[in-house]
């Protein structure tokens, strides 16, 4: 089995009841364990700053699926649970990205391993460093650790106290 991590937001909704579901939904995908989750995390969004707070968690699995078949998983949960695809950056009920995939890269035009985007936000490096504190980059061998500290404690992402946001 390969070890993978997970990236889930939401900021539609119940977004603490989204968040649980999404992970009770990984739980339940063939192949697959999950073997850590990190805390909840509130944060802003980025791109689209007139949108509401996301909450952000990160799922670390096992799983003997490939990372192509791992995304159709992925996508399909979030089709379940009501996410409808209306850009990049719009408000979702669940998002699930795929981090890490043990040591691989993958450059295919639907799936960057690791997260293309991941480097620049808090929301993903911190609670995978909750998982995990010494991950490194596959591609530049980096630590995830010196890299937040370095460059993203200046973005705002709190623990999230609150459970019926």
């Amino acid at each position: 089995m390969e070890k993978a991590f997970l990236s889930l937001g939401s900021n539609l909704g119940n977004r603490y009841d989204h968040i649980l579901k999404a992970i009770e939904l990984i739980r339940l995908l063939r192949l697959t364990k999950v073997s850590a989750t990190s805390p909840i995390y509130e944060t802003a969004p980025i791109e689209a700053k007139d949108h509401p707070p996301y909450l952000n968690c990160a799922v670390r699995i096992e799983t003997d699926l490939t990372p192509a078949k791992l995304l159709l998983e992925c996508e399909h949960l979030e089709v379940s649970m009501g996410r409808m695809f209306k850009g990049r950056t719009s408000p979702r009920i669940i998002d699930v990205d795929i981090l890490l995939f043990g040591r691989q890269t993958v450059d295919l035009p639907d799936l960057k391993i690791p997260h293309q985007r991941m480097k620049s936000r808090a929301f993903m490096i911190r609670p995978l460093l909750d998982i995990e504190p010494g991950l490194c980059c596959p591609l530049s061998n980096e630590s995830y650790s010196e890299l937040y500290t370095t460059y993203l404690l200046n973005q705002k992402i709190e623990l999230y106290e609150g459970q019926n946001s």
